[in-house]
């Protein structure tokens, strides 16, 4: 039961800004699939919904790389998540690099 209670702990957004309970490789890399299985979910319901909210509304085309799509992801969560948090040490400073971060993404 404690295994299960850890990992609901952490996927509780109210300890978001904590570290994980456990930090073995096989429970991060379960805490990782859980927010890509999230993020794809948002990511396809997002752009179903603007489909059907705004008239002559197209979903982008981005030409991807595999190079660029493999190093996308560490690129950006050391930019903008662990240098803020390795240079300051402040958890609200990261929250903020880390709203910058989405609003980008947005536009």
């Amino acid at each position: 039961m404690s295994r299960l209670y850890d990992e609901l702990a952490d996927l509780n957004p109210r300890n978001w800004l904590r570290p994980y309970r456990k930090t073995t490789l096989w429970y991060l890399f379960r805490m990782a699939l859980f927010y890509h299985i999230l993020g794809l979910g948002f990511m396809y319901g997002g752009s179903s919904l603007a489909t059907q909210v705004i008239d002559d509304y197209e979903v982008p085309f981005f030409p991807v790389s595999l190079a660029s799509a493999i190093t996308a992801g560490p690129v950006e969560e050391i930019l903008f998540f662990g240098l803020p948090f390795y240079l300051s040490g402040n958890l609200y400073y990261l929250l903020g690099t880390g709203v910058f971060w989405s609003v980008m993404h947005i536009f």
